[in-house]
């Protein structure tokens, strides 16, 4: 009677039917045995056709009444979300609640399955060490089972527990460790059902709801159920009343046979499935948008608890958590966002987390700590960009500033002050002068872009953005280069002399291969011989200077690279090099190089016909520097590599020392800072002359072209303190 039905299975024994006959397939060959080793689809092949047909249109007629049916809420089990009545029955046969989840302020979920209920307590218990700081049973239970509510007492709560899961009240707890979970929830289930309430929750089943919550889905099924397409218990949401709510109303439903109900329940839970997973993938870019706007703005955009809960019942306490996280980062960040690092640290020491609540504090804390690493990250990473997008009076100085420029104002105030604030900025947070910038990353690398699509008006773009910048052209030069600008185009927007200028940049259209090959190569190596020469006082002029090689370097490849235009032009190359060196820094500037003997010496360049009232100018303030006008020596660390004792506290051994660094100091270099602005020393030992506020010892040449009166220490004819050198 069965033939034909069952599907093929090689290798066992044949089976047999109820009569020991054996069962043969479509083709009249014996069926194997063991049909246990049978693929899960097969058995389900197995079980349909086995089954007696059913009428669908009753069972669609009985899934339409469930549908259609009013949403009924089962009635609460208590009050509380802890038991009123830890060794009554609190109903977990009928609602799979082993934890008591609620539902609402004065009910409580229902789940299909235990391993459900079980999931949903484990997915709860281990949203706490990040939504409470909680990891002991003590913190545990004083959100779990809160005093006030109903008559909860969490201290008693969390020894019982801890008593039953073999554990101490204020042991810290790894929620995430299986074999921790497998101790804590029936622990959990004995206080909030009683003794009788956790037969439902086998360690079988406690097993299968772990499994369930630490692969972030619900628990599956027992055996039997259909897995193929994910199980009906495997998709119940945990808070989903109304669902079974609509389940139990087919249960009672009269005009089903016991066949017909179980299709219609599964039919039922086929449409709930692809509810799920379409409120499922419409959350998606929502929570995407939500996360990011809070981010930015530390506001969400309207993404409420409760259609987390409905989309993603599982994971709705890690979402929840998720958001929470971003939201309290968020406001750690605006309260560090323009904070100085001594700033920074009071705040840290404000937060040591200490006595009462320190779980709370220490997770507040570590916000703070991530909050100010993010910034100094981002500061790290884009000065300028950082304080332009924290600082609302920066931007507006700044809109101001442009709107200025594009009206054809040369030199408005407005953007004046906006680049004076980004350097103030740049220095409250920290940044070092040598790592600020002046424009955003983003903004240097659209400049870079614009200038590398036009080569033909970079002369033009450069020489405009150098007029623009002023005294900050120099860094301004530095963020292009870091976005990518050549070094030659940066060199060009240098360039004074126009004639010059319009050459430079035809030689970098035409590019120094082809006006080397448009020369020949005996021309191109004379004029490689001679740039040195010419370029000799200008390197002698980097000295000490952060980057002098690959400065030298841009410079040296600029100034060839002219020459070999010029040599196309009919120079010769001897001229073409001291040509092209003057056109790119030569012209510029007056070179003085004087080694040291009664005083500094000079290793430096300055604006052309301004070198004169600049000596003058070094050599007064060299002559007025007094030891006491330096950084203080640590007798301790420089006495032990003098032999004098490692913590000799004498005064004698500071006053020497001390005198020893104003000697190296008297015998030092002055060298021309990085921005060509103004002068700085360095002593005889190659390290920068440090005044007691820890800057470097120099001056800005308006300060020198303005000489204004020297004070503060000695005048030039003073005899120097502890005597001469």
């Amino acid at each position: 009677m069965y033939q034909g039905i069952l599907p093929s299975v090689t290798g066992f024994s044949p089976a047999i039917d109820d009569q020991g006959n054996p069962l043969l397939d479509g083709q009249g060959q014996p069926v194997a045995g063991k049909v246990d080793v049978i693929s899960g689809l097969d058995k389900l092949e197995i079980e349909q056709r086995l089954k007696p047909k059913v009428d669908k249109a009753v069972v669609a007629a009985a899934i339409g009444r469930s549908m259609a049916a009013p949403a009924i809420s089962p009635a609460p089990t208590t009050d509380a979300a802890a038991p009123s009545d830890p060794d009554g029955d609190s109903g977990a046969t009928i609602d799979n609640n082993m934890g008591n989840l609620r539902a609402g302020p004065t009910s409580f979920q229902q789940f299909s399955t235990p391993a459900e209920g079980v999931a949903a307590t484990a997915n709860l218990l281990r949203s706490y060490p990040a939504k409470y700081g909680a990891t002991t049973l003590t913190q545990i239970g004083a959100k779990w089972a809160p005093a006030g509510d109903g008559d909860n007492d969490p201290a008693a709560w969390a020894a019982n527990v801890a008593q039953i899961a073999g554990v101490k009240p204020d042991d810290a707890l790894d929620l995430n460790d299986p074999s921790v979970l497998r101790r804590v929830l029936p622990a959990i289930a004995r206080q909030e059902k009683g003794p009788d309430g956790v037969a439902p929750f086998s360690p079988s089943v406690i097993d299968d709801g772990i499994k369930a919550a630490l692969a972030g889905a619900p628990a599956g099924g027992d055996d039997d159920e259909d897995t193929s397409s994910g199980g009906a218990a495997a998709t119940v949401a945990p808070a989903d009343r109304v669902l079974a709510a609509k389940l139990a109303s087919l249960d009672q439903d009269p005009t089903l046979t016991p066949d017909q109900r179980i299709m219609a329940k599964s039919g039922l839970m086929s449409v709930y499935r692809q509810g799920q997973a379409a409120l499922k993938a419409a959350l998606a870019p929502r929570l995407k948008d939500e996360l990011a706007s809070i981010a930015d703005s530390g506001e969400g955009i309207g993404v409420t608890d409760a259609e987390i809960q409905a989309a993603d019942p599982v994971n709705a306490p890690h979402i929840l958590a998720e958001r929470q996280a971003a939201t309290d980062f968020y406001h750690a960040r605006q309260g560090v966002k323009l904070t100085s690092p001594a700033e920074d640290a009071a705040l840290l020491d404000q937060y040591a987390p200490d006595g009462a609540d320190y779980a709370e504090q220490a997770r507040r804390r570590d916000l703070l700590v991530k909050a100010i690493q993010s910034k100094q990250a981002e500061l790290t990473k884009d000065p300028a960009g950082y304080v332009l997008r924290e600082s609302d009076q920066l931007q507006n100085l700044l809109q101001l500033g442009q709107t200025a420029l594009q009206q054809g104002q040369k030199d408005p105030a407005a953007f004046r002050q906006y680049l004076a604030m980004n350097d103030q900025l740049q220095a409250t947070l920290g940044v070092p002068e040598g790592a600020r910038t002046v424009l955003p990353a983003d903004y240097a690398k659209a400049e870079v872009a614009r200038v590398g699509s036009d080569p033909g008006g970079a002369s033009s773009s450069m020489a405009n953005l150098a007029a623009r910048y002023g005294d900050h052209w120099p860094t301004v030069l530095n963020d292009l280069q870091r976005a990518g600008l050549p070094a030659p185009f940066g060199l060009l927007a240098t360039v004074d002399d126009p004639a010059g200028r319009v050459q430079f940049a035809d030689a970098l259209q035409t590019g120094g291969t082809a006006l080397k090959q448009l020369i020949g190569k005996d021309a191109a190596k004379s004029i490689d011989d001679a740039i040195p020469d010419a370029l000799a006082p200008f390197a002698s002029s980097l000295r000490f200077n952060a980057g002098a090689g690959n400065t030298y370097q841009t410079v040296e490849q600029g100034a060839s690279l002219l020459a070999y235009k010029l040599a196309s032009m009919g120079l010769a190359p001897d001229q073409a090099a001291t040509e092209a060196a003057r056109v790119v820094v030569n012209g510029k500037y007056d070179f003085l190089s004087r080694p040291s003997t009664t005083g500094p010496g000079f290793g430096v360049r300055v604006p052309k016909g301004q070198l004169a009232p600049i000596e003058d100018y070094a050599d007064a303030r060299a002559l007025a520097l007094r030891p006491d006008d330096l950084a203080p020596v640590e007798p301790g660390r420089l006495g032990a590599a003098l032999g004098m004792g490692a913590g000799d506290p004498r005064p004698e051994v500071g006053r020497q020392l001390q005198q020893e660094a104003y000697s190296a100091a008297r015998r030092g270099t002055w060298v021309t800072t990085p921005n060509v602005d103004g002068l700085v020393l360095f002593d005889n030992r190659g390290l920068p002359v440090l005044r007691k506020d820890g800057t470097m010892f120099g001056f800005k040449f308006t300060d020198a072209l303005a000489a204004p009166p020297i004070g503060g220490g000695a005048t030039a004819g003073d005899t120097p303190p502890w005597g001469g050198l």
